[in-house]
């Protein structure tokens, strides 16, 4: 069966049948952009029956701005401060770890680390282990607010595993808080 033959029976079978009678699984290793696009196409077909695994993140994903707000992996290329929240890179993804190091030494990149520290192949700035740190960052009040708010370009990496804990919705609005009152890659 090609790829069109394929399209075009999904299509007439999910047209066919009631929104009641579709229901959709959501794999651990799907994207936040998969997720979405699926859970489009779930309710364009009037269905809400969306498993997901256990330990899915606690975020609001109506919107893509909602949970997406920096650039693709190449933005690391342009940015001129990176803020890791409770992630790893060199374990969750040392592909994007590798071009961390690279800008840090072909760009100057400066990074910091909001949660624990990780032995990272580069130089950072470890600001603290807890959300209180990011709610001072957010709110003004941090000491490193003022570098923060030097920064041409500043990104911010959350790790997903950050937002699967009980106080994740405090934690994206103090990411968001961080958006608004910078030039966050976007």
């Amino acid at each position: 069966m090609t790829w069109e033959e394929a399209l075009s029976l999904a299509a007439s079978k999910l047209s066919s049948a009631d929104g009641s009678e579709i229901s959709g699984k959501i794999g651990q290793f799907s994207d936040l952009e998969s997720i979405q696009a699926f859970k489009d196409l779930l309710n364009r077909v009037n269905s809400d029956n969306i498993d997901v695994r256990t330990n899915a993140p606690y975020f609001n994903a109506d919107f893509r701005n909602q949970y997406l707000m920096n650039s693709r992996i190449t933005g690391i290329d342009d940015t001129d401060l990176l803020i890791l929240v409770g992630c790893n890179p060199k374990l969750e993804n040392p592909v994007f770890n590798a071009r961390i190091k690279k800008a840090v030494a072909v760009n100057g990149l400066e990074v910091v680390v909001i949660g624990s520290a990780p032995q990272l192949p580069y130089n950072y700035l470890h600001l603290g282990n807890s959300t209180a740190t990011l709610k001072s960052l957010a709110e003004g009040t941090h000491p490193f607010c003022e570098k923060f708010s030097q920064a041409d370009i500043p990104m911010v990496i959350v790790s997903s595993l950050l937002l699967e804990r009980s106080d994740a919705p405090a934690v994206m609005n103090y990411i968001n808080q961080l958006q608004e009152n910078s030039n966050l890659v976007n």
